[in-house]
């Protein structure tokens, strides 16, 4: 039975076992009943079975309807035909639990329902009289459900303690829960039991907006074995810059992942840039996604050195995603949103503008490395070529890979680094890495201007040029001038 909700049919592979037993954790705003009310109208509309949604006393049935009209999947037409809110507050006080339990059975084969939602079965537990009572209730409705084909939700406000009889019972348990980084909160679902069905595993983001809740499965478990690209992995693409083609042999292989390394100002955004120019040269579709300067102002600054990405993006070969960094979005989102646009427009040059997104989008750092790694080799198999760009610091005598889970994964890295020679800062750019080809190690200097991008004749006459500060090969060149005054 698939839910119908964005991205959770893909952690289920599928959907849930019809006529199983469901139990969905989650504290007070976690979304629990946005969950419950959103797969009621999605059957509706999915399905020409009804959907019983059941209300007990924390809030009344018409509380419940405006609470849900506010969403997109809300719909008044349905409401009392295939969507049924069944206040069963009486019959609970004076009948009890058995009578809760005939008054659900015969509506659900009544109403010819194949879901039943009960909306805070903590309050069931507090009117039983024994913890034996609630257990065999929850029993006799595991039997009924696929005895009718219904579907059963048990939505439950988890307690502070480990052991819940009715979690034995449940074919499948989903839990929901908020967590906070950055004065910011953030959702999460995960499942704990999907009995008879394989599943995502892990932590998965949530987010609840206009149109429901949408899930956001984890990208490394999504694409844990992505598929091979089918492009030809030996063709070379370049970067349209002459003594950088020459430095790689002829370009990058296609279906590669590339980082530019360096500190701001060296140039890292322009070289993406020129990378997607060459390729929409090429008839390529291109994608630039970038999380610190509006297209308007990208688009500005290119053209002042004649990079003519405003040319192709008014033919349709290059295409931008702005991702403002103030607006934190979990990593999984902004994944999802990139490649959703990368297989719309048959992108085949990819380039990231500043990995450091990822990093604030994710919970726990240590996970950007396996997220990007999955990221790469999902755009691989979309056929598509990606070039990241890092950030180091400006002055320092160290170099360390940001990620250093990624540097095993790219098959290239580019180096930008500016040097203090002569009491004057000069950019450098090398080739530190090309996996299976072989390329020019040595050090260049590199110039922009209104002319663009140039790459001049090698640091031969200078040495230690990795820590900043450049020194002569040549010692006797640090001699004081003999020259008269």
């Amino acid at each position: 039975m698939p839910t119908g909700i964005s991205g959770l049919d893909q952690v289920l592979k599928g959907g849930f076992t019809c006529g199983s037993l469901v139990i969905i954790n989650g504290g007070p705003g976690t979304g629990k009943t946005v969950f419950g009310n959103q797969i009621c109208f999605n059957q509706a509309r999915l399905s020409q079975q009804a959907a019983i949604y059941v209300v007990f006393l924390s809030e009344s049935k018409d509380q419940m309807i405006q609470y849900v009209s506010r969403f997109s999947f809300f719909n008044a037409t349905q409401v009392g035909r295939k969507v049924i809110y069944l206040d069963s507050s009486s019959v609970l006080e004076n009948e009890g639990l058995d009578g809760l339990l005939h008054l659900l059975q015969e509506t659900v084969i009544r109403m010819n329902a194949s879901i039943l939602i009960l909306d805070g079965i903590a309050s069931l537990e507090d009117r039983a009289e024994n913890p034996g009572d609630f257990k065999k209730f929850v029993h006799s409705l595991h039997i009924f459900g696929p005895m009718s084909g219904c579907t059963t939700f048990l939505l439950r406000s988890k307690l502070n303690r480990n052991i819940y009889p009715e979690d034995a019972i449940a074919d499948s348990i989903i839990s929901f829960n908020n967590v906070t980084k950055s004065a910011a909160m953030l959702r999460r679902m995960e499942v704990g039991k999907l009995r008879g069905s394989s599943y995502l595993s892990g932590k998965h983001s949530l987010e609840i907006g206009e149109q429901g809740m949408h899930i956001y499965p984890r990208i490394e478990e999504l694409y844990a074995h992505p598929s091979e690209a089918t492009d030809d992995i030996t063709t070379r693409l370049r970067f349209g810059i002459p003594k950088l083609d020459d430095m790689t042999n002829g370009g990058i292989f296609r279906g590669s992942a590339t980082t530019i390394l360096g500190a701001p100002g060296t140039g890292k955004t322009l070289l993406g840039l020129t990378f997607l120019e060459e390729g929409a040269r090429q008839g390529e579709p291109g994608i630039y996604f970038g999380c610190y300067e509006p297209p308007q102002r990208l688009l500005a600054k290119a053209g002042k050195i004649g990079i003519e990405v405003e040319r192709f993006q008014a033919r349709g070969l290059l295409h931008f995603i702005w991702q403002p960094a103030l607006q934190r979005k979990n990593i999984d989102a902004i994944a999802e949103q990139l490649l959703n646009e990368v297989q719309a427009v048959k992108a085949r040059r990819v380039f990231i503008d500043g990995i450091e997104v990822f990093k604030s989008g994710a919970l726990h750092p240590s996970r950007v490395g396996t997220f990007l790694s999955a990221l790469t080799n999902r755009l691989r198999s979309l056929g598509a070529t990606s070039v990241f760009s890092e950030e180091t610091p400006i002055f320092t005598r160290e170099i360390e890979m940001p990620v250093q889970d990624l540097a095993a994964v790219l098959e290239n890295i580019i180096f930008l680094r500016f040097v203090e020679m002569g009491a004057q800062l000069r950019r450098l750019i090398a080739i530190l890495k090309m996996r299976e080809s072989g390329y020019n190690p040595l050090f260049h200097e590199l110039d922009i201007s209104d002319q663009g991008f140039a790459i001049h004749d090698t640091f031969r006459e200078v040495t230690s040029v990795l820590t900043g500060v450049a020194r002569p090969a040549n010692p006797s060149m640090l001699q004081p001038s003999t020259k008269d005054e």
